[in-house]
C-alpha cells in the first residue's frame, strides 16, 4: 500500500488525497508518526478545506501528544465534514483534557 501511494503522489505531487492517505496509512499502521505528520501536513497544504486531511492532521497531533493543536485541527475538521470518526477523534481528544461535556 504505502509503495502504491508513493507512486501516486511521483506520478501527481497535486494529489492532496493520496498525500494524505499516505500519511494517514503511516500514522495508523505504524510509529513513523513524525514522517507521517510531514506527509499529512503537504495534503493540508494542497487543500486545507478539506475535513478529511484536517481529521489526520488533528489526529496526528493528538498522537504526539500535542492535544491543543489536535483540537484546533478537530474541531476545523468536524465543522467541514461532521462525521462520525471526526466527531470520535475529536471526543477523544476533548476527553484528554478533561473536557467530558463538551467530548
Amino acid at each position: 500500500m504505502e509503495a502504491d501511494f508513493r507512486q501516486i503522489v511521483a506520478i501527481d505531487p497535486q494529489n492532496a488525497n493520496a498525500w494524505n492517505s499516505l500519511g494517514y496509512s503511516l500514522l495508523t499502521e505504524t510509529d513513523r508518526t513524525e514522517e507521517a505528520m510531514a506527509l499529512i501536513e503537504r495534503a493540508y497544504q494542497l487543500d486545507p478545506k478539506s475535513g478529511a486531511i484536517a481529521d489526520s492532521f488533528g489526529w496526528g497531533f493528538f498522537k504526539l501528544g500535542q492535544v491543543d493543536q489536535a483540537i484546533y485541527y478537530l474541531r476545523e475538521a468536524y465543522k467541514l465534514e461532521p462525521e462520525a470518526e471526526i466527531a470520535a477523534h475529536l471526543a477523544e481528544a476533548l476527553h484528554t483534557l478533561g473536557a467530558d461535556p463538551e467530548a
